[in-house]
């Protein structure tokens, strides 16, 4: 993938990386009593504040401890248990992974990115009394994202369901990615998410345009990197959750991964208007961006019959695009929203 990174890097292209090696875990928040304090100072953090020392929570030491938390708790029916959920948030969780909590009747999730090994902190009974967590053991949390329930991908309900202290959400890695970022890699693999938030019926028509525009769009693609190369529409591999709100998403399939990348370049570009045709066959106006990737991206073909064809080919899947992004509510990555209109310049290009 060296080629489909330098064209990253060289253009400053705003997809996020995820690494693969990234775990996800629901953290409890003692039935969202604690949301606000994890939220607002930025941690997560578990009870059992007699037992702070990570050495006692490695395999060789678990009969040990279990015994001691026994004896600690004795109203705990299970002190395996206790012992499991303190061994992986000292040890298992790590800088990177992400994490979600849920408030009270997890009416809102917000994920958010660990930032921090395990430290203890100190807290005061004059600042428990007066509501505040009072959970020592602690990790630091970059948070990224809150998300009303209602809008949580039907994926996650399940999820929401567990009541484990802390547990481990691998399974929904893919729903969780989609929900944090609308244009990021992973991998070999490349994800565009567009949010639908018509919230009335959608009519099939435009709910077809909106998948069918971005495929047409696929063989009109140019790589830079790849003189030589050509995209197929089975290069593309999509994915729609619309019950009423919901997203379309398209990832690279066959290796194709810089095909998403510049799939979502064109798809905000040509969308936004950053990029115009208009009737001279001589010159072609543009309203370019990022020093003319757009014009990379839709390089014109060499005979000016086809040159005609593409313009007119490229103003029509701008037209249905616009029409159907109107009309479903469509909304595009705000990263490659605000990248375009950052880097928004004109020039005229000869054919």
């Amino acid at each position: 993938m060296t080629n489909e990174l330098k064209l990253i890097e060289d253009y400053n292209i705003p997809i996020v990386k995820i690494e693969t090696d990234t775990n996800y875990w629901l953290v409890r928040t003692n039935s969202g009593e604690y949301f606000q304090d994890f939220f607002l100072e930025n941690f997560v953090g578990i009870n059992w504040n007699e037992f702070n020392n990570p050495d006692d929570f490695i395999p060789l030491n678990k009969e040990y401890t279990t015994n001691q938390i026994a004896k600690k708790y004795t109203s705990n029916k299970q002190p395996g248990h206790t012992f499991s959920h303190i061994k992986r948030f000292f040890h298992e969780i790590k800088i990177g992974d992400i994490v979600m909590i849920p408030s009270e009747d997890s009416k809102h999730i917000a994920f958010g990115k660990v930032t921090s090994d395990v430290y203890i902190t100190e807290v005061s009974q004059t600042e428990i009394d007066e509501g505040a967590c009072p959970y020592k053991k602690r990790r630091s949390v970059e948070w990224i994202k809150s998300v009303d329930r209602r809008k949580l991908d039907p994926y996650l309900y399940k999820m929401m369901n567990s009541h484990l202290t802390i547990s481990n959400a691998n399974d929904y890695a893919d729903s969780i990615d989609r929900t944090l970022y609308s244009f990021y890699y992973k991998g070999d693999k490349a994800h565009l998410v567009l949010d639908v938030n018509q919230s009335k019926n959608i009519p099939l028509v435009d709910l077809l345009d909106a998948l069918q525009t971005p495929l047409d769009l696929v063989e009109l693609i140019h790589n830079p990197y790849y003189p030589e190369k050509t995209y197929r529409k089975k290069d593309l591999d999509a994915k729609i959750r619309v019950q009423s709100q919901g997203i379309i998403e398209f990832v690279s399939s066959g290796g194709a991964f810089s095909l998403v990348v510049l799939l979502g370049l064109g798809i905000v570009g040509l969308a936004g208007g950053k990029f115009k045709f208009n009737a001279s066959k001589e010159k072609v106006e543009g309203e370019l961006s990022t020093e003319g990737l757009l014009e990379k991206i839709f390089k014109l073909r060499d005979q000016t019959n086809k040159k005609d064809k593409q313009k007119e080919e490229i103003d029509e899947l701008q037209g249905k695009f616009d029409r159907a992004k109107a009309n479903l509510k469509i909304e595009t990555p705000k990263e490659l929203d605000s990248y375009f209109s950052e880097k928004q310049g004109t020039e005229t290009l000869d054919d």
